[in-house]
């Protein structure tokens, strides 16, 4: 025979549950949302502002919809991908930074549409974001040497070889050795110099 205060016990946890899967098939819903929405937009804007007056927003809530859309900009966006495929490409030999990266990553995109960085104009993507974090784990110095300067990163983002890149770097006095990768990784796209100032001083979009 179960005593009233177990009864009551048990009636309690089956009230808790009820409302954590209530929450949670909200945020189920909400995820899809993003992601149908996602696919039909282009801007930050735009996919925030649809998903905010969706009936499925009504029932979760803003603040649900904006941990969710957190969610989505860090591990799933298209942002996240491009980016990943970046950092991947230009992954340094050892795990543990290679990992390291990926974190710092997911950080700066929290950061970036947080703070209204992405799209505008110039348009700023997920590969540029993947860019300037290979920039600054794999040439640190050389970062720091372009940070305050866009246009000394773009004279490097115009050498084509070894030998043109060697002399951009003489011109601005920095001596990073110039390696194959570096070769590729200034010759790659898009260019990081338009965007510089905006992903140095974590500044929003115009």
């Amino acid at each position: 025979m179960v005593a009233g205060g177990g009864i009551a016990a048990v009636a309690g946890w089956v009230g808790v549950l009820t409302v954590a899967r209530r929450a949670e098939h909200r945020r189920e819903a909400i995820d899809q949302e993003i992601r149908e929405t996602a696919s039909k937009t282009t801007t930050t804007d735009e996919l925030e502002s649809q998903v905010l007056g969706s009936e499925a927003a009504k029932k979760a809530g803003g603040k649900v919809v904006r941990q969710r859309l957190q969610h989505h900009y860090a591990d799933e966006s298209k942002f996240r991908q491009d980016a990943e495929g970046v950092i991947l490409d230009f992954r340094p030999p050892v795990p543990r930074r290679a990992k390291r990266m990926l974190n710092r990553l997911r950080v700066l995109l929290v950061v970036a549409v947080g703070r209204r960085m992405m799209d505008g104009t110039p348009a700023l993507n997920g590969h540029h974001l993947g860019r300037w974090i290979v920039l600054n784990e794999r040439w640190p110095e050389l970062a720091h040497s372009v940070s305050s300067q866009p246009e000394r990163l773009q004279a490097l983002e115009q050498a084509h070889n070894a030998a043109t890149l060697r002399d951009a770097l003489a011109g601005i006095g920095d001596q990073t050795p110039v390696s194959a990768e570096l070769v590729r990784f200034m010759r790659g796209a898009p260019n990081l110099a338009p965007v510089l100032h905006r992903l140095v001083h974590l500044e929003p979009a115009d």
